[in-house]
């Protein structure tokens, strides 16, 4: 999920270690706006969660797929990870 998480251990260990940091420190909204966003293919890293227009999009994703109430559940996460290829 996480595509910016490259490189070899133990030299890259830190550098890996502060993506996935970096996703934890989210909220747990952001985290599912991600998780939707990457599922759907409108976010390939990180950084597209400051991209105005892809957030909105990913927004507009989600209150589709919660019906209004903007709390997706796992196995609607899970339904989109299975069409998912990286």
């Amino acid at each position: 999920m996480l595509q910016e998480i490259e490189g070899k251990l133990p030299q890259d260990k830190e550098k890996m270690l502060a993506s996935i940091d970096r996703f934890q420190a989210l909220s747990p909204e952001e985290r599912t706006n991600f998780r939707i966003g990457r599922r759907v293919g409108i976010y390939s890293q990180l950084d597209d969660l400051n991209n105005l227009r892809k957030h909105q999009a990913v927004e507009q994703i989600i209150h589709q797929l919660s019906q209004g109430s903007n709390q997706v559940d796992e196995k609607t996460i899970h339904a989109l990870t299975e069409g998912f290829i990286t």
